[in-house]
């Protein structure tokens, strides 16, 4: 019976010997080996699985996107808001200066009795001129070889941009009075300016028989005081980039006063040019002085030809101070 209750022990110890010797044959990963499960950290690990993304991820990034969509149109919202703002400033000081130089100018003209249409013209007027293109940082080169003529001409442009009138008046010409459109003396202030420089206020084209008064009237006042003149062939802001159509109302004049023709070609750069607006931008613009054209002998009913002749002029002086690339 004893023998029989040591049974059960030596079938146990005989067990735990099988489990160990098993344990020892077991096959053991080799250091830097591969394995199925790895324990973190171990020398060899493979590459990081990347997490899935998480189902609001996307709804993130465009939350993301839509804030850099709507701060980009904020920055651009707020740079048309400074330029309007800009603008309107500009506008406002340019109408001051014009308002104040007009009351300066009519109390000079009180005191002096009216009589110094060179000195409102080519001082008081042509500061104006200068103040505003300097309110809308435009500053202009005049490019000429020769000083302008002593006696009477007839001065000519292009006309491209609002710019140009201040340009003109800011330059000053000598003993010269200007043929501008009507409607611009509904402005009070270049009413009254227009007024004291002895401006001829012109008539749209569809009114012939009063343009044609209106050019007898000024022939006779220019023939009598001797005095200069400008005015534009174009008779209006021609914004295509190319010369506009030539009148015969300048060429008409020459004839008639025998006065030699100096064209001038202005030219704005697109970038800054406002066109029939005011909205102009800084920078240069250039002034093309050109030698005198003499008329001595023009006949009224070559006219035509004459002008012809001058607006291809134009469009060579165009081709060669502006190019196709400013187009």
């Amino acid at each position: 019976m004893a023998a029989v209750g040591r049974i059960p022990g030596v079938l146990l110890s005989l067990r735990r010997r099988r489990l160990q010797a098993a344990a020892r044959a077991r096959p053991r990963s080799r250091p830097g080996g591969w394995s199925l499960l790895r324990r973190r950290g171990a020398a060899g690990t493979a590459a990081p699985v990347r997490e899935a993304s998480e189902p609001g991820d996307a709804d993130r990034r465009r939350r993301h996107a839509g804030r850099t969509m709507s701060t980009a149109a904020v920055t651009a919202n707020e740079r048309d808001l400074g330029a309007r703002v800009r603008y309107c400033a500009q506008v406002g000081a340019s109408l001051m200066v014009m308002t104040v130089g007009a009351l300066v100018m009519l109390l000079v003209a009180l005191v002096t009795g009216f009589q110094l249409r060179r000195f409102y013209s080519e001082c008081l007027a042509a500061t104006l001129g200068r103040i505003v293109l300097a309110i809308f940082g435009v500053r202009f080169v005049v490019h000429r070889e020769a000083s302008y003529p002593a006696g009477q001409v007839v001065y000519v442009s292009n006309h491209t941009s609002t710019i140009d009138v201040f340009v003109l008046v800011a330059l000053g010409l000598p003993n010269a009075r200007f043929f501008l459109s009507g409607f611009l003396r509904k402005l009070l202030p270049l009413g009254l300016i227009g007024y004291l420089t002895g401006i001829f206020w012109t008539v749209p084209q569809e009114r012939p028989h009063e343009r044609r008064r209106i050019f007898r009237r000024a022939a006779a006042t220019l023939r009598a005081s001797g005095e200069s003149v400008y005015l534009s062939p174009e008779g209006e802001r021609v914004t295509t980039g190319r010369i506009g159509h030539f009148n015969k109302g300048a060429f008409h004049l020459a004839a008639d006063l025998r006065a030699p023709i100096v064209p001038l070609f202005i030219r704005i750069p697109r970038d800054i040019d406002p066109g029939k607006g005011l909205a102009a931008r800084s920078g240069r613009v250039d002034v093309f002085v050109g030698a005198p054209i003499d008329t001595s002998r023009w006949r009224v009913e070559d006219v035509e030809a004459h002008r012809d002749a001058m607006r291809a002029h134009y469009v060579r002086w165009h081709a060669e101070l502006v190019g196709t690339g400013w187009e």
